[in-house]
């Protein structure tokens, strides 16, 4: 069968490699041969097996056709019972219905259980550091909201303070709606061109006046 028969290529070169120190990526330079060959995915190591078909293969990887294709995650075990064959693979690229993969690592089909037991945890990682990453964001976004927030209040106390020092009043004191209208009154006559003052510093007089009055609420 093709794909055993690559296998026994593969392992035989993989040897051969070894002992010559040749590099890994050689074999990703191989002649793809074309199958169609029935094969399963599992992402998590566990049933149920999702279907596939592989369309190519060589020793270093294969193209498959699988629906759904981008809910698949980029690392899966690809089983293909019939030739003999388990592989963890990492998804080098993805098209309509199509993919193809890189073998990681590749056995025989007696080594299934194992291999499922390592996707299993593998899988049980990548989980666990993606909920963290989430949480991670999620924490940097608050931080970031809070700072916003922050931001946002002392920009607000310091306007407050400025138009309570326009008013006259004193910004370290609480004050009722007379208190202020009172403030008002007193700066506005004193501010008012009419009185010697200028237009300019009573706008500025009357705009301050508006802002406090709109942290009362309305009746």
């Amino acid at each position: 069968m093709v794909i055993r028969d690559l296998y026994g290529q593969m392992f035989r070169s993989s040897q051969t490699q070894a002992r010559r120190g040749a590099p890994r990526e050689k074999a990703q330079r191989e002649e793809r041969v074309p199958v169609i060959k029935s094969a399963y995915i599992t992402v998590d190591g566990s049933d149920p097996l999702l279907a596939c078909t592989v369309r190519d293969i060589n020793s270093g990887g294969a193209r498959i056709s699988v629906a759904d294709i981008h809910k698949i995650a980029d690392e899966f075990l690809l089983i293909a019972r019939s030739e003999d064959l388990v592989a963890r693979v990492r998804v080098a690229w993805r098209r309509e219905k199509e993919m193809g993969v890189r073998f990681l690592r590749s056995t025989r089909l007696d080594n299934e259980p194992r291999m499922r037991q390592e996707q299993a945890k593998t899988f049980e990682r990548s989980r666990a550091a993606e909920a963290q990453r989430l949480a991670e964001a999620q924490a940097a976004q608050e931080a970031l909201q809070n700072q916003q927030m922050e931001a946002e209040r002392m920009v607000t106390a310091r306007l407050r303070f400025d138009r309570m020092v326009l008013l006259a009043m004193d910004p370290t004191k609480g004050y009722t709606k007379d208190m202020l209208r009172d403030a008002y009154h007193a700066r506005a006559k004193e501010t008012h061109p009419d009185q010697g003052g200028n237009s300019e510093t009573f706008d500025a007089v009357k705009l301050a006046y508006e802002g406090l009055l709109a942290e009362f609420p309305a009746v």
